[in-house]
């Protein structure tokens, strides 16, 4: 049976329109393991971009490379809008971007923990993205935590949920959420979202990364160091 959603999710994506189209389910199968059980992952990503005849997604290092078993994923699956059965649109990870000082360390550091799938395009009219805003000190309306819990929780599988976002304090390239803040895993590689005013566009300042029970910097901010990655991926 599954388990009842953590304190403070809610149902649904938390956004109108074409933004829930960005956000999608992933699923990462990394093979395998030495005790012959093969390790599958779920996560979060957001689609930030169209780029020649292909569409990006920015998502957490973690669903695409694996630090225990040193490897990526063999393959990746995106469901966007995916609400239980239903889904607007499905692809497979055609190239993924992870930054070498976070496949490279012995132990991988939070401020690293971001990167970026490139798959088959899904066109401007119904996915036209969340653009990202590389924030410094940003004041942000309306933010949220938008992302997928593992699929044994929250009363069903693959369905979207979202969580009011308070930021305790901000690092160079993270977030830290104060204590209670909801989440739940499974939501790696979702976006924080809101708006540089009351009525403006929905952005993204950063990505979960983290849960309330791990290390102090849960999200990774789109700093101008994060944001320098972003752009070599996307226009190399």
């Amino acid at each position: 049976m599954a388990r009842a959603c953590p304190d403070g999710l809610q149902a649904g994506f938390g956004l109108g329109g074409d933004y829930r189209n960005a956000i999608c389910l992933i699923k990462s199968d990394f093979g395998y393991q030495p005790d012959g059980l093969k390790l599958m992952v779920t996560g979060t990503g957001f689609h930030i971009a169209n780029r020649r005849q292909s569409s990006f997604v920015a998502t957490a290092a973690h669903n695409i490379y694996n630090h225990d078993l040193k490897r990526f994923a063999r393959r990746i699956d995106c469901w966007f809008a995916r609400n239980g059965g239903v889904a607007s649109a499905s692809r497979e990870a055609q190239e993924v971007f992870v930054g070498e000082a976070y496949t490279a360390a012995a132990v991988p550091e939070v401020a690293h923990d971001f990167g970026l799938l490139r798959v088959s395009g899904l066109g401007t009219d119904r996915f036209p993205g969340i653009q990202m805003r590389e924030s410094r000190a940003p004041t942000i309306f309306d933010a949220r935590l938008i992302g997928y819990p593992d699929e044994d929780a929250c009363y069903g599988r693959f369905a979207p949920y979202h969580a009011d976002v308070l930021f305790g304090s901000q690092g160079n390239d993270g977030f830290d959420y104060p204590a209670g803040q909801a989440s739940y895993r499974g939501m790696s590689g979702g976006p924080l979202t809101g708006r540089d005013s009351v009525s403006g566009p929905v952005l993204a300042y950063g990505l979960h990364i983290r849960g309330p029970n791990d290390s102090e910097v849960r999200a990774v901010r789109f700093s101008p160091r994060v944001t320098s990655f972003y752009r070599r991926w996307l226009d190399p």
